[in-house]
């Protein structure tokens, strides 16, 4: 039988350098693409989270008389009225006095409060 030509042998080598090249490509590109899922399926949950805690949370759903800036405008109103039932004699000045301190007392907490 005769010898193989040398350029068959060189042939097959580099036909066996391509498949493991190919192989290798193709793993790689399977890893690219999973990391790439990982990475999608993170950013998704991500920003599910972001968008939840927008909408469930914050100081606009809360209601109007637990947030600050109403308190602290109730007790300035409460207060401020305090001054014009003072003109109703003595049963006035009491309610004055009493409307005066919840009115103070709402509008310090209002300003104060975390």
């Amino acid at each position: 039988m005769a010898e193989r030509p040398k350029h068959s042998k060189e042939a097959r080598q580099a036909v066996t350098e391509l498949r493991k090249s190919y192989a290798d490509s193709l793993e790689e590109i399977a890893e690219r693409i999973a990391r790439h899922k990982r990475l999608e399926t993170v950013q998704r949950s991500h920003i599910e989270r972001a968008q939840r805690s927008l909408t469930t949370g914050g100081e606009t759903l809360q209601p109007f008389y637990k947030r600050r800036e109403f308190q602290t405008g109730a007790g300035c109103f409460v207060a401020s009225a305090a001054l014009a039932v003072v003109q109703f004699g003595a049963s006035g000045l009491a309610a004055a006095a009493l409307m005066f301190i919840i009115g103070a007392a709402l509008a310090i907490y209002g300003w104060v409060r975390p």
